[in-house]
């Protein structure tokens, strides 16, 4: 909508004709193809029935399974081989609306690439691609998931061991056709080197552009408002200032969340690096086992100087919330 309102008023925006190769999982691994770029091997199937007529294309490997348009790791699946594919195309959520509130279109069968994630945050301005911010994930198996989110990292962007990830982001957003405004780009290191999983031409979610502000300068919002209003001077890519972690609380328990103690909020706040938190549920709601970011019960997000002290905080946080979810 915003790229069609943009161009329906004639300001500057992106370009509607491209809009689903910003919106689509499929589409933006075709756009990587085309322009010559890593992609992930990618087939779609629009019914179950799909799959069964090239089910012959699938070896004993490992795949990842996802809706072509979701977010927040929402119906996405590890399996392996032709069998494991079946299964999860029968069991998919066809027909359903997503977290995203639209009706899945269709699913999307990709090779498993291992390695570790990275996303990229970028503001798109005068041709420039300027970095915002670089972070790792890290995700675990939990729960009878392989893709549980359990930490965000940010990293220093001038760190020459990042050129390689940076620069290929920098072609990955041009392929997508981002011309103006925020970029959210996950990607794998995989054996090959960088490989883009997706992108939106959107902010980085949640409370993220919160803790970058503690953590970047320019931080990720200021740029994203200075590229709309189209002053070129006041645009750099930025600087780190300090170290910054976000911690996705893991449940492994389905029974009523009892809540915070006034004492454990005192704790919490009073730990050096603390910056904020934000719980999805209230006392008395009842948790389920976390399996993706919708089924995530919060979040506490740190900034510090010192990453030892990010790493002690972490651990009493963690240790504070298991007396509530396990």
């Amino acid at each position: 909508m915003a790229d069609q309102l943009s161009t329906r008023f004639e300001v500057p925006g992106n370009d509607p004709a491209t809009s689903r190769r910003r919106r689509h999982k499929d589409a933006m691994q075709e756009a990587l193809k085309q322009n010559g770029l890593r992609y992930i091997e990618s087939f779609v199937f629009r019914s179950p029935s799909d799959f069964e007529i090239a089910s012959d294309r699938f070896g004993s490997g490992d795949y990842v399974i996802k809706p072509i348009n979701s977010a927040a790791t929402d119906g996405v699946r590890f399996v392996k081989g032709r069998k494991g594919i079946r299964g999860a195309i029968g069991q998919a959520a066809w027909g359903q609306r997503n977290d995203l509130g639209e009706v899945n279109e269709g699913f999307m069968v990709q090779t498993f690439i291992s390695g570790p994630e990275f996303v990229v945050d970028m503001v798109a301005s005068n041709g420039q691609y300027l970095i915002a911010s670089v972070c790792r994930y890290n995700k675990i198996e939990r729960n009878g998931a392989k893709f549980v989110y359990y930490a965000l990292n940010t990293l220093d962007p001038d760190n020459p061991s990042l050129i390689p990830l940076l620069d290929y982001a920098r072609r990955a957003a041009r392929a997508l056709d981002i011309t103006l405004g925020p970029i959210h780009m996950e990607l794998i290191w995989g054996e090959d080197g960088p490989v883009m999983i997706e992108a939106g031409a959107r902010l980085h979610g949640g409370i993220a552009p919160m803790l970058f502000r503690d953590c970047y300068e320019p931080d990720l919002l200021s740029l994203a408002v200075r590229s709309y209003l189209g002053d070129a001077t006041l645009l750099s890519s930025a600087r780190m200032k300090r170290f910054g972690r976000i911690l996705f609380l893991v449940s492994e328990c389905e029974t009523e969340f009892t809540g915070l103690t006034a004492g454990e909020i005192s704790n919490l706040r009073g730990l050096s690096s603390y910056q904020g938190h934000k719980l999805f549920i209230k006392a008395g709601d009842r948790l389920t086992k976390t399996v993706d970011f919708v089924t995530c019960p919060g979040l506490v997000w740190l900034a510090h100087d010192n990453q030892a002290v990010l790493d002690r905080d972490e651990a009493m946080i963690r240790e504070l919330f298991q007396a509530h979810m396990m």
